[in-house]
């Protein structure tokens, strides 16, 4: 089992941050005595499977899994069933449990192995303990073993249980894990949430129903908290929402919920597709309060709770006016006052980007909770949500019309309105600034990020603004290809054996530049380094080598970021007598072309528009001159254009120019072959050969 099957999420805030007067009622719920239980009868059809019929040829199949989430019990139970039908199923007999410890603990584990002869031999082998992830408190442990004596046709059960370990190192320090638990993903702490809140919506369970093996039956069972009520103060209902599971339903009696499935197709992923969250097929599970009656009265209200809560924060303009006046100094331009105001946010001490803060260095270095734009300004930090409303309260004290607004970021979801769930899906915020009469959307809050670009996650994504009806959802801008920047400028020499050696210039613009000073925001510079040399190795030919000389504006909001590199590429040119033949461009290494396979089976997702483009000279050796060169290339289409241009700028001056564009980031997969097609012609260009041979001499 090289993936932990049917995995069942709780979401982040219902592992977390449970409130105090349900956290107690956990505390209290008496034990359930445990009762022995008989593993459950193999039937005829499993007993007879050789292949899948909905997936021949493969090496194994889960003929059935059952997962219970019990929230009264406080435990998940999951039984699994699994047959090795091919001798590389075998693999699958490596079992991985992955649990939260500290938090939680694995009990009651069991497997046997079911012979294809029948014979049911107990599982009594060591179980390891391993460590998957850790940071901070949070430690992710996965719980291993090996079946032994697996072969084709044998049958593989295990069951065990995944309960609260109320006395794990954890348990005492709600926030810690909290913010463990949000910054082991893509995304910071960012705050916001009114503390004073009624519950509308809480989340309690989300499945992923799929695996990476088919699936022939399967059981999923939700058994509702009993004290639920206490959290929403009033009565409540348990609903869900499905994904891609059109046309089953669950079941819903009693606030329990079961769902029956059967012939569930493995999830496999792929390269340069949406999250896996879009594609998968999934249930949410959640509580929905009684009194909410449709979804656009559920948004209309978090959005007013929300809306009020960051009002409350900003408060008046006028009492941050002198801090508004002394940013913007001298200068009267419109832009030019709001660069400034940006300029002088972004300095704010950032605590969502610093992810060594532990519980007790903030009380040792006296960190409270910001309760307004005032104490941010005055205090010198704050969250990721702080800085956005003290940015906004800084444009109104300059005199712009300026409001928070709630974002998804969409790297690791796709926003569903059909969801009820505003904080785990709306969980960003930015600031739209009137200037010269148009809307913009700024991120101040992110570190490194420019004056006037929202880092990719939340541009072209789901966003929402408060009004009274119905909610104001909208749709960010998408960033044009060129904040998506990456220009590489060669100066290379070409010596008789067909080796290349010189420097390269990268200048990454927009997006290139946030992604690569966020990537080692808390990084020595030595990791920076060998990163970047990583990259620019992967654009050369196998065998090159690359060493970093000067790095510009790493660590700034400047919109270019420049690395300076000298490389050596070996045997590039291939020597045939007295010719050399010699690839047009150096930087075509495999990195270059992801689309190898002819059929796709989801979408294309590049996570925004980009460019590149390439100037390489090339100086010949003396003796050597461009005998036969590849004419120029030229394509455009609705979605991207390509070009390439060699030529001689004087007898040992070689010239290429390259130009990709790649103008939007989603491509269906009605579209794939036309856009593999693309890629196959760029690879084409770009490995196109310039053939030099012996340069004449003039007659005497």
């Amino acid at each position: 089992m090289r993936r932990t099957p049917a995995r069942c999420r709780s979401p982040r805030i219902a592992l977390a941050v449970v409130p105090a007067l349900v956290a107690a009622a956990l505390v209290l719920l008496p034990a359930r005595p445990a009762a022995a239980q008989g593993w459950p009868a193999l039937t005829p059809e499993e007993k007879a499977m050789t292949d899948c019929p909905l997936q021949p040829g493969a090496d194994a199949v889960w003929l059935y899994r059952e997962i219970v989430e019990d929230q009264e019990d406080i435990k998940r139970t999951v039984f699994k069933r699994l047959k090795i039908l091919k001798e590389s199923g075998r693999d699958h007999a490596n079992i991985e449990i992955p649990y939260y410890s500290g938090s939680q603990k694995v009990s009651n584990l069991e497997a046997r192995l079911i012979g294809p002869n029948g014979t049911i031999t107990p599982f009594t082998g060591q179980v390891f303990d391993k460590t998957a992830l850790r940071y901070r408190r949070l430690r992710v442990a996965l719980k291993t073993f090996a079946v032994p004596d697996v072969e084709v046709g044998s049958i593989i059960d295990l069951r065990y249980k995944i309960e609260a370990d109320l006395g794990g190192s954890s348990g005492s320090d709600d926030e810690d894990l909290s913010e463990s638990l949000q910054l082991s993903g893509s995304h910071p702490t960012e705050g916001g949430m009114p503390r004073s809140s009624e519950f509308l919506s809480f989340p309690a369970a989300h499945w992923d129903l799929q695996d990476d093996l088919f699936t022939v039956r399967a059981k999923y069972r939700f058994v509702s908290f009993p004290y639920i009520g206490l959290l929403f103060m009033g009565p409540c209902r348990l609903s869900w929402v499905s994904h891609n599971l059109e046309p089953v339903r669950p079941e819903i009696k009693n606030m329990r919920l079961e769902l029956s499935l059967e012939n569930i197709p493995p999830f496999e992923g792929e390269e340069l597709m949406t999250s896996e969250q879009a594609e998968q097929i999934s249930l949410d599970v959640f509580y929905l309060a009684a009194k909410i009656s449709d979804r656009d009265e559920y948004w209309k209200r978090e959005s007013r709770a929300w809306q009020k809560a960051a009002e409350r924060f900003i408060g008046d303009p006028d009492k941050v006016s002198a801090k508004a006046l002394e940013l913007i100094g001298d200068e009267t331009d419109p832009a030019g006052k709001l660069k400034r105001l940006y300029a002088g946010v972004q300095k704010i001490r950032n605590l969502s980007y610093e992810k060594g803060l532990t519980r007790n260095q903030r009380k040792a270095q006296d960190i409270k909770s910001n309760r307004g734009v005032v104490d941010v300004i005055g205090r010198g930090y704050g969250v990721r949500s702080d800085i956005t409303r003290t940015f906004v309260a800084l444009a109104r004290a300059a005199g712009f019309e300026a409001e928070p607004v709630r974002i998804a970021n969409r790297d690791d979801k796709i926003f569903r309105v059909s969801l009820w769930s505003f904080y785990s899906q709306l969980d960003a915020e930015a600031a739209q600034v009137k200037l010269g009469g148009q809307a913009l959307l700024f991120d101040p809050a992110t570190p490194f990020c420019p004056f006037g670009l929202v880092h990719w996650t939340r541009s072209n994504a789901a966003g929402l603004r408060y009004s009274d009806a119905p909610p104001a959802f909208f749709v960010t801008p998408a960033s044009p290809p060129d904040q998506g920047l990456t220009r590489r400028e060669a100066a290379l020499a070409l010596d008789l054996r067909g080796g290349l050696a010189g420097t390269v210039r990268t200048t990454y613009t927009g997006h290139k530049a946030l992604i690569r000073r966020l990537e080692h925001i808390h990084d020595d510079a030595g990791s920076r380094t060998k990163d970047l040399e990583k990259e620019l190795a992967d654009a050369l030919p196998m065998g090159a080598a690359v060493s970093l000389t000067k790095l510009e504006n790493a660590d700034g909001s400047d919109p270019d970021l420049v690395a300076t590199f000298s490389v050596s590429i070996p045997g590039l040119g291939a020597v045939a007598g007295d010719k050399m033949i010699l690839p047009v461009s150096p930087l075509a290494g495999e990195a270059q072309y992801p689309f190898r396979h002819a059929e796709r089976r989801y979408p294309v997702y590049f996570p925004f528009p980009y460019r590149e483009i390439d100037d390489i000279v090339v100086t010949l050796p003396e003796g050597l001159a461009a005998e036969v060169r590849p004419e120029d290339l030229k394509e455009q289409n609705d979605f991207a254009s390509y070009s390439l241009a060699c030529a001689l700028e004087g007898p040992r001056r070689l010239r290429v120019r390259r130009d990709l564009v790649i103008r939007k980031s989603f491509f269906p997969i009605e579209q794939y072959k036309t856009l593999k097609a693309l890629f196959d012609r760029v690879r084409a260009g770009d490995e196109a050969q310039v053939v030099l041979a012996a340069s004449k001499k003039p007659p005497i």
